[in-house]
């Protein structure tokens, strides 16, 4: 299924598609200093390349010629039902 471009909600095991890229995540990994860290793979259309960005909330990060950012992380200490929010910025 395509949704509309401005935001995703990324879960285990799900990838979601876009008319400019697909995004998937990894398990978001919870640091001993409490910050978070996600590995994000971003899949651009008719490219047929794969990214990947290691982010914390609130950093941007490239998709064609747009930006995107991690918006925040749910439940990130939940290894089965974690959330990560991405939206886009430009």
């Amino acid at each position: 299924m395509i949704v509309p471009e401005e935001k995703a909600e990324l879960t285990h095991g799900t990838v979601v598609n876009y008319w400019t890229a697909s995004f998937g995540c990894y398990t978001p990994v919870l640091l001993p200093d409490g910050a978070i860290e996600v590995l994000l793979i971003v899949m651009p259309r008719e490219s047929g390349s794969e990214e990947e960005h290691t982010l914390h909330p609130g950093e941007t990060f490239p998709v064609r010629d747009q930006t995107w950012k991690l918006d925040h992380v749910e439940n990130a200490e939940d290894r089965a039902n974690w959330r990560v929010h991405i939206v886009r910025v430009s």
